[in-house]
């Protein structure tokens, strides 16, 4: 029976009309992590059957950055201000990023990432340091596809890898991508199933501060995607069938 019915999902999707599309920040539902355990950081319900485009030709680009805040002094001085995380180089996108309550400041004026710790010259009143900065210390980035609200006996993980590491490479030299060629249906999301990024770090990830006020303008989320022109009725089944498989 499982055998039917993924054979019917691929003859569907075989002839299903689609067009390249990509995943960012903005075509996603983003949120905070829990530090030190695996969290959904960046979520997609599809409306539409999707599918992650794969193979080197297809690159994933991405960068999420630990977040702290901090507090100014008020005096207008210039204030040294330390990271419960190490920051590191990162090739494509700013190491740090720090906002003044909803005022973009840009890359600090002194980064000592030696020391793990960055220097700002405040205004002449107390405000909220916003910063948003690339580390190297261990963590796992994965993309998941799951039906929703289902056990892991319905999800899959379709690439993992580490956070750390990736996030020191240059990507055009060294890419990552997408295998997901175990069948013909495992880069294949149906309607009404979750594409979602997690992270597992020990630090604190956040695409915008709490209050909406900083917005992590260096981080990077570029997942490759053609997009289905129809809804197919087998394919949700298909898909899970198929994932039962493996």
């Amino acid at each position: 029976m499982p055998a039917e019915i993924i054979k019917q999902a691929i003859a569907e999707v075989d002839n299903l009309r689609r067009r390249p599309k990509t995943l960012s920040p903005s075509t996603l539902d983003t949120s905070a992590n829990t530090p030190g355990s695996t969290s959904t950081v960046a979520n997609r319900t599809a409306d539409v059957p999707l599918a992650v485009r794969t193979g080197r030709q297809n690159p994933l680009k991405y960068a999420i950055p630990a977040y702290e805040s901090f507090e100014t002094d008020g005096t207008g001085d210039t204030q040294n201000f330390g990271l419960s995380h190490s920051i590191t180089d990162c090739p494509y996108t700013e190491n740090i990023v720090v906002w003044f309550d909803d005022q973009y400041q840009g890359t600090p004026s002194t980064v000592n990432k030696g020391g793990d710790w960055f220097e700002v010259s405040g205004p002449g009143s107390v405000v909220t340091v916003h910063a948003f900065y690339i580390s190297d210390e261990p963590a796992t980035f994965r993309i998941r596809k799951s039906m929703p609200s289902s056990s892991t006996t319905s999800s899959e993980v379709l690439y993992d890898a580490s956070l750390g590491l990736v996030q020191q490479t240059d990507l055009i030299e060294q890419p990552e991508w997408v295998e997901a060629n175990a069948s013909a249906l495992q880069r294949f999301v149906a309607a009404d199933m979750d594409l979602s990024v997690e992270v597992d770090a020990p630090y604190q990830v956040r695409f915008e501060s709490s209050n909406g006020d900083a917005e992590a303008t260096n981080a990077l989320l570029s997942v490759p995607i053609q997009q289905g022109a129809d809804s197919l009725d087998s394919l949700k089944a298909g898909v899970k069938a198929d994932m039962g498989e493996r």
